[in-house]
């Protein structure tokens, strides 16, 4: 991000910023596809079950130039890993399949815009294009006078709509 890091929220810089491992809490609400079919995948993904006020544990461990977020929605763990795919994208490993991102900053806040998507199937690696790919947009920004960061997960196909929407807010454990 070069010296758009230095524009973003302190509490956002903490999220993202330290070495070894740092642990945070929070609770989200969770949206889903209204599709029972669409549910199906998505539960065979680990991702989250609809539901207000899901508590989430996060712990992010980094290790070299990437990061496992090991995330855990109401008992159930739902895991990625994001590593640097070049000097100006981030490429997230979740079940299935890779999305690259392009990390930006905006008003203080963490922007990522999905510039890719592949599918993997055993060790082939496909890539989707953009009308059949799943489309992953993430906002996260400080609140005033807390010391976390609320954060907006939204992803949608472009023929589906909405498969999953989380959103919530998240702190430091020693907070």
């Amino acid at each position: 991000m070069g010296e758009a890091w230095f524009r973003l929220a302190p509490p956002v810089q903490v999220l993202h910023g330290s070495s070894g491992q740092t642990r945070f809490r929070g609770s989200f609400n969770v949206r889903r596809s209204p599709c029972p079919l669409l549910n199906t995948l998505m539960k065979s993904m680990a991702l989250p079950d609809a539901g207000s006020s899901v508590p989430l544990t996060l712990v992010i461990s980094a290790a070299g130039e990437g990061e496992t977020w090991h995330r855990t929605f109401a008992g159930n763990p739902f895991i990625t890993e994001q590593v640097a795919a070049d000097s100006r994208r981030i490429r997230e490993s979740v079940a299935g399949g890779y999305l690259w991102f392009r990390p930006a900053e905006d008003a203080g806040s963490l922007v990522f815009d999905q510039v890719a998507c592949a599918a993997r199937l055993g060790p082939l690696t496909i890539p989707l294009p953009a009308w059949l790919a799943p489309r992953v947009t993430v906002r996260e920004e400080a609140v005033a006078g807390k010391p976390g960061v609320h954060a907006t997960v939204r992803v949608a196909h472009p023929w589906f709509g909405l498969l999953i929407e989380y959103e919530g807010y998240v702190e430091p454990e020693n907070e």
